[in-house]
């Protein structure tokens, strides 16, 4: 856990930005991300910085000039001292450091000792452990010198991972090398290549230089647009005006030497046998029809030359990447080619096949065992279990925790990468004011809560889970400055629950130090997300008496929040709330609230309505077929529980359901009473499918039978906006009433309707 005195120092770090003062302004001012397993304050005194200090490296530790040479650089910058040397000599008493080897640690394992009197003792068993220290002395750099502390640390996972994809949108090479950079800041130590799929072939294979040639380029800028048309033309590489790239040989080399100063292993992945339509319109005749079928994406696993192929392919691949893991892909098979092609039959049938999933086992095993033959490990997607995954094969659990469960209890090894958790393709935050991403919303903190290793399985199972990973998707990420705001700062989050044991975890700690990191990030010219000053909220319904109590929370440290009740605008002199706090509201109210910095409102001011109305408790039934499928909260109490959702449609707040053209609820409040006014909120976001209701409309009855309009509310939003849009519905009436039916109806074709409350009053 955090130390009194780490916190008091963050707070003085974090005050100090808050009045706009220099980022190195106050004493103390560093954060450590990851957290250490154990770090203890020795003193409030500093090893102080001078002029001519040496950084001498033992000479089996020659590996590490480079990351030493960063140190320096930056205690340079940030000290005002010069004269800096590094160099592989024997150490003096003018030397910073001094390394002594401790045979008893792990090989990544490393433990600090600094005083203001001796500097620093680094002790240490393998290189890997002293690169790791290296990283941590970086981010303790301050201009009065290094804190007195002491650490003991090593990671908790060996693999820490990140995935870029650069088939739907290359990225250059200045930017994969920062991206690294950073990684190895924050001790992740591999970078998952994803280089092809169906986006484009990004890697310069020389012996088969059509996949370069004829794929690397396509028509269209914007993936999507360039997906869903159905156009999904690639262009020659030597065209003028096409969109894409790919990496020669000689800068994949240049990639994994800078990744190897940095103790970071750059793992390739070749996707196969589906994601290979990019394939398949260089060369059709591996296709099962044999002809160049812009929607055909599965790889023929009945034709010898697919084989042929992916050898030749994975030669040159394992040529020039050391890796030991070599990625062989195995996701979203479509399979239908297979089930209809001849020359898949005849190899189902020569070989005793009974299924599809069977077929891609028998193409997975095959491909693994040769890369296996090579001296390597093949990974793949947690798909190619239902065929049948080879012993040898690590697998990469990416449809939730499922696949690496089974894995892990299979004495297969696993990472673990869970869709809606570790996917950095995904909003940030209210995804009205960020650029556009894919349909949900992954924030840093639901990342840094996420545990890789289930507590489901027993101690031998969970030495198979060998780490985890963030994956960022392209199809939304056309650049590198949006690619930096996707993946910063869920990559801290992401680089903590790798390294850092679960029992030294502290999620409000890690938000103070995250703030803090942001700037550092920022300041050094990464494009990073901000923690949003917007306050999420929370509902509780006290039914026993009548009222909602509301909290409020904040990614923003440090925080002032002041709100009001009566749908004004707050003010330094409304009433101040404080973390933990409960609004309380017993009948109904507006909450405006907003972070203040400097006696200002920073940021937007957060909205909130509240209700104790009469429909909450009361019972609902759906008079039209429902489904489940996007039904986070209940269908017969999610419209009348007396919580609002979020912007965030996945918050376990709105109901979703996929919607007939007509979509009909009927309220029983149990008595006769006077209704005057129904309202009902919905969404639109046309990704996931959401989409507005085109009109509302609401009837009333004493009786249950006979039914009177008393309003219908036509929508504003047209159904061609594809921007998330929330709209709330309000009928007024002056009438009695006991059933009140609430009338939704839809837009043709297949559809989801998105509500979260019906308020009555």
């Amino acid at each position: 856990m955090c130390s009194i005195s780490y916190i008091l120092r963050l707070l003085l770090s974090c005050a100090a930005l808050v009045g706009g003062l220099s980022a190195y302004s106050q004493e103390g001012d560093y954060t450590l991300i990851p957290m250490p397993q154990h770090v203890e304050s020795l003193s409030e005194e500093y090893y102080e910085w001078s002029d001519g200090v040496s950084l001498s490296l033992p000479e089996t530790l020659g590996d590490l000039l480079p990351i030493a040479w960063e140190l320096v650089g930056e205690i340079e910058e940030v000290g005002a001292v010069s004269g800096l040397s590094v160099s592989c000599e024997e150490s003096t008493d003018r030397s910073m450091i001094h390394f002594e080897y401790d045979p008893r640690m792990t090989p990544d394992g490393y433990t600090l000792r600094i005083t203001p009197d001796s500097g620093v003792l680094l002790r240490y068993k393998e290189a890997e452990g002293v690169r790791y220290a290296l990283q941590t002395l970086r981010q303790l750099i301050t201009p009065r010198g290094l804190p007195s502390l002491e650490i003991e640390d090593r990671p908790r996972l060996p693999y820490r991972g990140l995935m870029l994809d650069v088939s739907r949108h290359y990225m250059p090479l200045p930017f994969i090398l920062r991206l690294l950079d950073e990684m190895a800041r924050y001790k992740l130590n591999k970078l998952h290549w994803h280089l092809t799929d169906g986006g484009g072939w990004r890697l310069e294979i020389k012996s088969i230089p059509e996949l370069v040639g004829k794929t690397a380029y396509r028509s269209e800028s914007h993936f999507m647009r360039w997906w869903d048309s159905g156009d999904r033309r690639h262009i020659p590489s030597d065209s003028i005006g096409g969109y894409g790239g790919y990496y020669t040989q000689e800068e994949v080399r240049e990639v994994v030497r800078f990744a190897q100063e940095r103790g970071i292993e750059v793992i390739p992945e070749i996707e196969m046998p589906s994601h290979s339509s990019e394939v398949l319109y260089a060369l059709p005749q591996l296709s099962c029809s044999g002809s160049p079928a812009r929607y055909e994406r599965d790889l023929c696993l009945g034709n010898p030359e697919t084989y042929t192929f992916i050898h030749r392919v994975l030669d040159e691949v394992m040529d020039l990447f050391p890796s030991q893991y070599i990625h062989i892909g195995g996701d979203e098979a479509d399979e239908r080619g297979w089930e209809t092609c001849s020359r898949c039959k005849a190899l189902r049938d020569r070989e005793g096949l009974e299924s599809t999933d069977a077929l891609q086992g028998y193409f997975m095993t095959s491909i693994s065992e040769y890369v296996t033959s090579r001296g390597r490990t093949a990974i793949g997607w947690d798909d190619v279990l239902g065929g049948g995954a080879p012993p040898e094969m690590t697998i990469m659990s990416w449809r939730g925790e499922e696949g690496g469960i089974t894995a892990a209890k299979s004495g297969h090894d696993a990472i673990m990468c869970p869709v809606g958790i570790l996917y950095l393709d995904y909003y940030q935050s209210d995804r009205r004011y960020e650029p556009e991403a894919n349909g949900w919303t992954t924030t840093f903190m639901r990342t840094y809560g996420y545990d890789p290793v289930p507590p489901s399985l027993t101690s031998d199972e969970k030495r198979h889970i060998v780490g985890v990973q963030g994956n960022l998707w392209t199809e939304y990420v056309p650049t590198p400055e949006h690619a930096e705001y996707m993946i910063f700062p869920r990559l801290l989050s992401l680089a903590e629950i790798g390294w850092t044991e679960v029992s030294q975890k502290d999620p409000e700690c890690f938000k103070w130090r995250l703030n803090r990191e942001v700037e550092r990030l920022r300041g050094r010219g990464v494009n990073s997300y901000s923690p949003s000053s917007s306050l999420d909220e929370s509902m509780t319904v006290d039914n026993a008496h009548r009222r909602i109590l509301v909290t409020l929370e904040s990614e923003r440290r440090p925080l002032e929040v002041h709100y009001t009740l009566d749908g004004t605008i707050p003010t330094l002199s409304s009433p101040r709330y404080s973390l933990g706090d409960t609004i309380v509201v017993s009948d109904s109210a507006r909450i405006m609230a907003a972070h203040f910095v400097a006696g200002r409102i920073d940021g937007r001011v957060t909205e909130v309505d509240a209700d104790y109305h009469l429909g909450v408790g009361k019972r609902l039934t759906w008079l039209t077929p429902t489904s489940r499928e996007y039904a986070s909260v209940g269908l017969e109490t999610a419209l009348l529980d007396g919580v609002r959702g979020t912007a965030n449609f996945s918050d376990g707040k709105w109901l979703g359901t996929r919607a007939s053209r007509d979509n009909v609820v009927l309220i029983d409040l149990g008595v006769v009473q006077p209704i005057h006014k129904v309202s009902t909120r919905c969404m639109q976001q046309a990704g996931p499918g959401l989409y507005m209701p085109r009109w509302v409309e609401v009837t009333l009855s004493e009786d249950g039978q006979t039914f009177t309009p008393c309003g219908r509310i036509l929508s504003a939003t047209s159904p061609d906006d594809r921007r998330q849009r929330i709209e709330t519905f309000t009928i007024r009436t002056d009438r009695k009433a006991r059933y009140i039916k609430v009338h939704y109806h839809m837009p043709p074709d297949d559809k989801y309707l998105m509500t979260d409350e019906i308020v009555i009053w």
